[in-house]
């Protein structure tokens, strides 16, 4: 009896092991799936899953598929990086950062020969607007490239705070003309075209003459005088006999001589006549004295 209860008792377990072991086995394989997910969920968030207790979450503790590595939609826009560029910048902040980028493209070399060298130039970006200037060609080319990355980066950055930008209203630009080798804005009336309508006709040039001096113009014409001092003192501002010949401005250029103040005076011809000019001196007696003849 002892025998066989025995053997029924031990058949008895090898069916309970059979069917636990079929049991296990299909959980076997659930778990296999399981880690088989966990293991790919890891490798695209660099987590090991031998290891990590949530091996299915992805970086950042976010779930599978939010934040995919490799995917458009989770690689941070140009806002994202702009707001980041000005994060420590006030709106005001970022609009002078542009400002002072692009007043800098505008001290390189501002040289020329003739007023077809130079052009008028807008210092305007998405968040700043300084109107109008005059540039030589290195200059505007140089602006060029300064508007199109303060565009990208300070401007952007303005964008993405949510600042607000109001552009003001400029005064009309005045003609790009070359006085004296510099790239200048000209208030007169541009030079006049010969009657073939060709090019324009060229200024005529007074470089620091004895006084007194003398200088012959077509209407229209501009008249470019330039007067040295040495030692003390400076030329003022001139005195005009006639409306025939006008005054337009006088300007220090920005080569120097040590000994004293070099001073441009620029004039146009408004109409025939015979015009005298005195420019007096601080430090000197006698005035420069210039007769202009206007045809």
């Amino acid at each position: 009896m002892l025998r066989i209860e025995t053997l029924c008792l031990g058949l008895a377990t090898s069916l309970c092991v059979l069917a636990c072991g079929d049991d296990s086995s299909a959980s076997r394989g659930d778990s296999g799936q399981s880690a088989t997910a966990s293991d790919a969920s890891a490798q695209g968030t660099g987590i090991d899953a031998s290891t990590s207790p949530d091996a299915t979450l992805g970086l950042d503790g976010a779930l599978p598929g939010t934040t995919p590595h490799g995917d458009a939609a989770s690689q941070p826009d140009s806002g994202a990086d702009a707001a980041r560029v000005g994060a420590n910048l006030s709106c005001e902040q970022l609009t002078l950062a542009a400002s002072t980028a692009l007043r800098g493209a505008l001290e390189v070399n501002r040289g020329c020969a003739v007023d077809s060298d130079c052009k008028e130039v807008w210092l305007s970006t998405s968040c700043y607007d300084g109107c109008s200037s005059i540039a030589s060609a290195a200059q505007a080319q140089k602006l060029e490239s300064a508007i199109g990355e303060q565009n990208s980066t300070s401007c952007a950055a303005f964008k993405a705070r949510g600042c607000q930008y109001i552009a003001h209203p400029c005064d009309p630009p005045g003609g790009a003309v070359c006085i004296v080798g510099e790239c200048r804005e000209y208030r007169g009336s541009l030079p006049v075209t010969q009657p073939d309508g060709g090019v324009g006709v060229s200024p005529v040039r007074l470089d620091n003459p004895a006084s007194p001096a003398t200088a012959d113009l077509k209407t229209g014409q501009r008249l470019e005088l330039t007067l040295r001092t040495v030692g003390g003192g400076g030329y003022a501002e001139p005195t005009v006999s006639s409306v025939a010949l006008r005054f337009v401005e006088s300007f220090l250029p920005r080569l120097q001589n040590p000994g004293g103040p070099t001073k441009v005076f620029v004039f146009e011809a408004a109409s025939p006549g015979t015009v005298q000019v005195s420019i007096p001196h601080s430090a000197r007696p006698d005035p420069f004295k210039l007769t202009v003849n206007i045809r």
